[in-house]
C-alpha cells in the first residue's frame, strides 16, 4: 500500500490527511489539539453518538470515497470506517471530522472544507498514479526475472544500464568543464 498521508497548516498547526485508502481520514487529535480540545469530549455527545449511528444506519458507500465497499459485516467495521484509533491519535472519516470541525471552531471548519475540496482531488489522482508506478515496477521486476535467461534480453539490459550512465559522465564532464573555466577566469 502506498503511504498518502498529506500535512496541511492551519495556524502554524500541522493536520494529517490520510487518503491511504479510500476513505479519507483526518487526525482528529491534531484537529483538537489547535483549540485546546479533545475528540474524546466531542464524541461523548449525545449528539455526536446519534450523528455516528446515522452514519452507521446509511448504506455502503456513506461517501463518494467508498464507492468499491461492499456492506460491512459488522458494527465494529462501520465503526472503523468512521473513526479509529492509531499510534499518533484518533483518525475520523470525513464526514465525521467535518462535523468535529465545525463543533470546534467555525473559522476551522470553512478551512477544512476548503482544504478538501481544493486539494483532495489531486491528491487522490496523485495516490492512484503512485499505485499504479508500484504496480508497474512490480510487473517489470517479474518480466526481467522470467527474460534474464534470454541473450537478447541481457545484450537489452546492458544497453539500457550505460544508457542510465551517460547523463550522470555529461553531467559531470560539464561541472568539470565549468571548474576549469572558473579557474581560469580567476587567473
Amino acid at each position: 500500500m502506498v503511504n498518502a498521508v498529506f500535512e496541511f497548516e492551519f495556524n502554524n498547526q500541522v493536520i494529517e490527511f490520510d487518503i491511504s485508502d479510500k476513505d479519507l481520514m483526518i487526525n482528529a487529535t491534531e484537529m483538537g489539539k489547535i483549540f485546546g480540545k479533545n475528540p474524546a469530549e466531542f464524541l461523548k455527545l449525545k449528539q455526536t453518538k446519534d450523528f455516528i449511528e446515522e452514519l452507521k444506519n446509511l448504506p455502503l458507500p456513506f461517501n463518494e470515497a467508498n464507492e468499491e465497499r461492499s456492506y460491512a459485516d459488522s458494527q465494529a467495521d462501520l465503526e472503523s470506517m468512521i473513526f479509529v484509533n492509531k499510534i499518533d491519535g484518533l483518525w475520523m472519516c470525513e464526514i465525521l471530522a467535518l462535523k468535529f470541525a465545525g463543533w470546534l471552531n467555525p473559522k476551522f471548519e470553512v478551512w477544512v472544507y476548503s482544504t478538501i475540496r481544493e486539494f483532495l482531488p489531486n491528491l487522490r489522482d496523485n495516490n492512484e498514479a503512485y499505485k499504479q508506478i508500484v504496480k508497474f515496477e512490480d510487473q517489470l521486476e517479474k518480466l526481467v526475472k522470467k527474460l534474464q535467461g534470454n541473450a537478447d534480453f541481457q545484450s537489452y539490459m546492458l544497453l539500457q544500464e550505460k544508457l542510465k550512465k551517460l547523463p550522470y559522465r555529461i553531467k559531470r564532464n560539464n561541472q568539470a568543464t565549468l571548474r576549469q573555466y572558473r579557474q581560469l577566469k580567476a587567473i
